[in-house]
């Protein structure tokens, strides 16, 4: 990971996938950036891939993939193994498939990018810019937005909370916006320029989560800022001690008159003061607990945890929409909880042992002093990771392509720095022959655009479907669903089985009969959905 005077092709690719992330977005589909980005990031490890093996075959990459023999990849291949066994649970196998497929992709952007850090085909300086650029694309896209509601309503505060930038929701924004902050920070060494766009950056992630009310992702900002700086004290070599109490005075005042505002007008900041929300978590985390008590071993089967969830009662939820079953919930709010839910007790296990492996990657680094690295990246990598795991207990991020990205480039960071200092030379080499690297890389990916093509042709239709539905034109709507059904789609994301639309709409239509069957269809893929038990009832 030495700094490349000349930029490599590798170092461009990147750049262009992080500055394109932020517009990947079809709203033709009923989560409009999720498969799409699926698939933007299968285009880029097919590129990535494929350059690789052009390099390798030119001989000017070596095939040495020794550092997978590292502990992080043994847990991050049991993980896979898990999660693929864990089919044998579930009901719903098309979420099965379409969660491994995203995992599998997410590991080979994590070993193809360690993999390109060791051989110094992709700079750490030109993936600092590719994400200051991308920070930057996504506060521009949030300026834009405020403004656009700003012109329509008089309430800032109240737009505030309407502002989600391409990420569906405004909890997903701030997190993402939270995942830029170790690499801005750790970006002192670039020039003026960039150091300038940084701050600014820096400065408006901070003012942008707290407009947005985002509690997590506000604490864990918090927490980052300590133990940032905590690290910084404790390494006399990163900086002067001056600098960094001035900087821990001058945060301690921003707190204190944020904090002064914020409850001086509490009624602009009705979220950052609700317990609803952490209620509603509460329940969650409870009807979880009582999933993994009875699946402790195997689970329920990747992405199937939304099948089961109802299973365990909805009493518990004040919300009468929730209790009557009409809101619906696709995650429990707590990635630990979600993975030990769906994959077991040994997926958590290899799932925890990814972020011990990397923590203590990061702790080695920081304590050897004579890494030629800027001494505040390790520090705000283990920082970041910390309030990553924090984030992570109350919320999803483990679900959206974009979080995990940035997450993974700061493990193959991390990853490549430690195998470098502390591995290479004691490690022989790992050589992996051509065509066992195509099918390494090729696989992943093709069975990613596999089940993201049926997917989005699924959600394509079920989008359809929801219109044709509202204007009760079932006929239009039996179409739509037949259309939209298929091996690897047979659930919308609201966790209602397509067949159930399909039932209403010929049981609408007077085929009681046809009805019936794709009621019993529907009943077999979620036994526990309240829509479709009372329509097979009835």
């Amino acid at each position: 990971m030495k700094t490349i005077p000349q930029s490599t092709p590798f170092d461009k690719l990147y750049f262009c996938f992080f500055i394109l992330l932020p517009f990947i977005y079809c709203d033709k589909l009923v989560d409009p950036v999720l498969i799409p980005r699926q698939v933007a990031l299968s285009i880029f490890l097919f590129i990535t891939g494929a350059l690789i093996s052009h390099k390798i075959h030119k001989k000017e990459l070596t095939p040495d993939f020794s550092f997978l023999r590292l502990r992080v990849f043994a847990a991050l291949a049991l993980f896979l193994i898990v999660t693929l066994f864990s089919f044998s649970r579930a009901l719903a196998i098309s979420e099965s498939m379409y969660v491994f497929s995203k995992f599998a992709l997410e590991a080979l952007f994590y070993i193809l990018t360690t993999y390109l850090l060791i051989q110094n085909q992709l700079s750490f300086p030109s993936v600092l810019k590719a994400i200051i650029v991308f920070c930057a694309l996504v506060l521009i896209q949030c300026i834009y937005q405020v403004i656009r509601l700003c012109l329509q309503y008089d309430d800032f505060f109240d737009n505030m909370l309407n502002v989600t930038g391409t990420f569906g929701h405004k909890n997903l924004l701030a997190s993402v916006l939270f995942l830029t902050l170790p690499f801005i920070v750790a970006s002192s060494p670039l020039r003026k320029w960039w150091r300038i766009t940084a701050i600014s950056c820096l400065v408006l992630v901070i003012l942008m989560a707290w407009l947005l009310q985002t509690k997590a992702v506000l604490i864990a900002i918090l927490l980052f800022a300590v133990v940032f700086l905590f690290l910084l004290f404790r390494n006399k070599s990163a900086l002067n001690k001056r600098f960094i109490r001035i900087t821990i005075a001058l945060v301690s005042v921003g707190l204190v008159g944020i904090c002064m505002f914020t409850i001086a007008n509490r009624e602009k900041f009705p979220r950052i003061f609700d317990k609803k929300s952490s209620l509603e978590r509460l329940g969650l985390w409870q009807n979880s607990t009582e999933m993994i008590r009875e699946n402790l071993v195997l689970g329920v089967g990747a992405g199937n945890w939304q099948v089961h969830f109802p299973k365990y009662g909805m009493d518990k939820f004040l919300t009468p929409e929730v209790k009557n079953g009409i809101t619906t919930f696709q995650r429990p709010h707590n990635d630990f909880l979600w993975v030990c839910s769906e994959m077991g007790i040994i997926g958590l296990i290899a799932y925890s042992c990814i972020f011990i492996f990397i923590i203590y990657y990061l702790v080695r680094l920081i304590r050897k002093k004579d890494v030629p690295d800027h001494p505040w990246m390790f520090p705000a990598f283990l920082a970041a990771v910390l309030c990553y795991l924090f984030i992570a207990c109350i919320d999803f991020p483990l679900e959206r392509i974009e979080h995990q990205v940035l997450l993974l480039l700061l493990f193959s960071i991390s990853t490549a720095r430690f195998y470098v200092v502390f591995n290479e030379k004691e490690s022989s080499k790992l050589i992996i022959h051509t065509v066992y690297y195509w099918l390494f890389f090729l696989v992943p990916v093709l069975f990613s655009f596999f089940i993201t093509s049926k997917r989005w042709k699924g959600e394509y239709h079920t989008q359809r479907l929801y219109f044709f539905e509202r204007n009760s034109n079932w006929m239009q709507l039996i179409r739509e669903a037949k259309m939209a059904v298929n091996s690897c789609y047979t659930m919308d994301p609201m966790s209602a089985p397509i067949e159930w639309y399909h039932g209403v709409a010929l049981f609408s239509n007077g085929d009681v009969m046809g009805a019936k069957i794709s009621f019993e269809k529907a009943y077999e893929l979620h036994p526990y959905n309240m829509h479709v038990l009372n329509n097979l009832a009835s």
